[in-house]
């Protein structure tokens, strides 16, 4: 534990634009970031296989900022504007990019930002036969398609963005000798494990972590991670921020 004297460093694995984002957040806060994105995005070319009628979607569920930005591509926004389909968002920053896209929430998300908390806010709706469209990246966790159809909703996918390993060196990042991790996805954690060298995989491993869910904590264990976890209540700025000044004091 640093004082709050003390400059904490801190790792952000989000894909480099979020973690641009909350580097100049945490520089104000005297804490030192390193941006090391674990997943690069790559925006996918509009194509017909993923046509959706919007004027037959009752519910759009957009899972990530990514989404929003790269949705705009292949969803027409101002169409959805004007018609009468729900607007579900994931977490807390992908409902500010819904709402500064112009579009209105139907739910208000709360922590903890996972698909089985929102299927618990969606529990009181009659999803039977409506026509749900999830907006994600290639890929994606089928939890949530998976529990809506056995409620008995239509599901389709609008695939707009692919994740992929960047080109990063994770021992130039360990002599760096961080303080912590931040870790916003289990996809993130499995490839800064994978892209550790073996003879560098215990520094790696002794690391304190910042994980967003219990699925994260678990993966965690059962990679070997040694030193403490730290569980946020979301993966925004000011859940990550929040647990930070908490753990330093500040």
């Amino acid at each position: 534990m640093k004082s709050a004297n003390d400059t904490l460093k801190v790792v952000i694995t989000r894909p480099l634009e979020q973690a641009r984002t909350l580097a100049k957040k945490l520089q104000s806060l005297n804490i030192a970031p390193v941006v090391f994105p674990a997943i690069e995005i790559i925006p996918l070319d509009k194509t017909r296989q993923q046509w959706v009628d919007l004027k037959t979607v009752d519910m759009m569920i957009f899972i990530s900022v990514n989404a929003v930005k790269y949705g705009q591509n292949h969803i027409d926004f101002n169409l959805l504007k004007s018609l009468p389909i729900k607007i579900i968002a994931m977490g807390a920053a992908t409902a500010r990019a819904l709402q500064a896209a112009g579009l209105k929430l139907s739910v208000s998300p709360s922590p903890p930002f996972t698909s089985e908390h929102l299927l618990e806010q969606l529990g009181v709706l009659d999803l039977s036969k409506k026509h749900i469209v999830i907006v994600r990246g290639q890929g994606g966790r089928e939890y949530l398609a998976e529990q809506l159809r056995q409620q008995g909703a239509e599901l389709n996918y609008i695939e707009v963005y692919k994740r992929q390993r960047p080109k990063a060196d994770m021992c130039a990042m360990l002599v760096q000798h961080p303080d912590v991790i931040v870790i916003t996805s289990n996809e993130a954690l499995q490839t800064i494990y994978d892209m550790t060298p073996s003879r560098q995989r215990e520094a790696l491993l002794n690391c304190a972590l910042i994980v967003i869910s219990n699925r994260a904590v678990t993966l965690a264990k059962t990679l070997g991670f040694m030193n403490t976890i730290h569980l946020a209540t979301g993966a925004d700025d000011e859940a990550i921020i929040s647990l930070l000044k908490q753990w330093r004091k500040l």
